[in-house]
């Protein structure tokens, strides 16, 4: 996202913070390989708003020179991948960080180090703000990471203490907090700050709208239901379930329907889906597209009509939210940590059990048999995605931070106490 100077400080005047603190941010996962992605235009409304921020990144990032971002490479790490150990796991990564950060952060002189989940730069984060007795540190968290080892969630506990103000996107993540790391509800916010929308426009345009081009043509033709998936090819995905979901629907049906599939993979396992498609004689129906910049995804979801998301295990999910952003029904598999954000049954969507053939077959069927409700459908996400933007994300953010660094809180944004609804 770029802001011209004239947008720049309309947004500037429109969201003036009373306290602009220097803040450090202290980030490795953001985006995908080395770029920012949705993370760009949330930290350039970030910076007009607070423009004391100060992005720690990799080397390897790739920044746009007109995101207005004050960034420094001054992260040095090796990450070592290991095989997942089973098909709804995520990869396992090592990843070994520089403590010369440490120093660095310290040198930063910070109100307030942003720090995200509990691995070693966020303890990193923690020993530099533990260095300057002034420093506030604040903690992301995105939702709830599911189920892990005794050891592990009693480190987490330890971390989260450390922390001044703990930030969180849903309920989830919220009751994830409270229940399980024991931390008081009065250090919670829960407020959405991370979220997808490619395509998304300037901040002045009014949020939540539809991308602006109409798109150049589409990729299939004639009388079928398009439905689209955006995301990685791996097991964990669940697409294995997704084809033989499509071969379980009734073939008259299926006939009427199309699939394509967004996204890269390894080799071996591009070849091995293409080789199940073609055992269930599914050619017809199912496209590999390959994986497509994120600049281009729009062009999809604005020729599609149905999104469909198959995962068997995602912590939180952004493709959802870019689905509804571009108006489109959606089917999403109760593993994603962000199904009940995006989907209001019924209303924009539905939400199904991938490991249950019966269930997401008749779910897939159910969009054939009711096209007449699809243009609804797409009108409510449309008027979904318009509290997920990234703007909204950068205010959210902003918010936090100043509340942090000041000890002050704004109504809402804590959790009540007892959980996190």
């Amino acid at each position: 996202m770029v802001l011209d100077d004239e947008s720049r400080s309309e947004f500037s005047d429109m969201t003036e913070c009373t306290e602009n603190p220097r803040v450090s941010w202290l980030v490795t996962t953001m985006g995908y390989g080395d770029q920012l992605l949705y993370w760009e235009p949330i930290l350039a409304t970030l910076t007009v708003r607070l423009p004391g921020l100060l992005i720690n990144l990799t080397a390897d990032k790739n920044i746009s020179s007109q995101a207005g971002l004050n960034t420094r490479e001054s992260i040095r790490l090796k990450r070592v991948v290991l095989p997942a150990p089973n098909k709804a796991s995520y990869q396992r990564v090592i990843t070994f960080i520089h403590p010369a950060i440490v120093y660095e952060v310290w040198r930063q002189d910070p109100d307030v180090i942003v720090v995200s989940e509990f691995g070693l730069l966020t303890l990193y984060g923690m020993l530099s703000a533990a260095l300057r007795p002034t420093c506030k540190l604040m903690l992301l968290v995105e939702s709830d990471p599911g189920p892990m080892p005794w050891w592990r969630r009693q480190i987490r506990k330890l971390m989260a203490r450390r922390a001044d103000v703990i930030m969180t996107n849903n309920d989830a993540g919220a009751d994830y907090l409270t229940r399980e790391l024991g931390v008081p509800a009065s250090r919670i916010r829960k407020e959405l700050y991370l979220v997808s929308q490619p395509g998304a426009s300037d901040p002045e345009q009014q949020e939540g709208a539809p991308t602006a081009t109409p798109p150049a043509h589409r990729y299939f033709q004639g009388d079928h239901v398009k439905f689209l998936y955006v995301g990685q090819i791996a097991p964990r995905k669940g697409l294995d379930t997704l084809i033989e979901a499509i071969a379980a629907v009734p073939p008259l049906q299926r006939a009427s329907m199309q699939l394509a599939i967004v996204g890269e993979g390894t080799t071996e396992e591009k070849e091995r889906l293409a080789r199940r498609v073609a055992a269930c004689s599914l050619q017809d129906q199912i496209h590999f597209m390959g994986r497509q910049p994120y600049s281009k995804l729009a062009a999809f979801y604005e020729n599609s009509d149905v999104f469909v998301f198959p995962t068997l295990n995602d912590y939180r999910a952004l493709v959802g939210f870019e689905a509804i952003s571009h108006g489109l029904p959606v089917l999403m598999s109760k593993h994603d940590g962000a199904a009940s954000e995006v989907v209001d049954e019924q209303r924009n969507g539905l939400i199904f059990d991938p490991l249950d053939r019966e269930d997401f077959s008749s779910k897939l069927a159910w969009f054939l048999e009711n096209r007449d409700k699809l243009k609804q459908m797409a009108e409510h996400s449309r008027h979904k995605s318009a509290m997920f933007t990234p703007q909204a994300a950068a205010s959210n953010l902003a918010n936090a931070i100043v509340a942090c660094h000041t000890g002050g809180d704004d109504d809402g944004a804590a959790v009540e106490p007892g959980g996190g609804s």
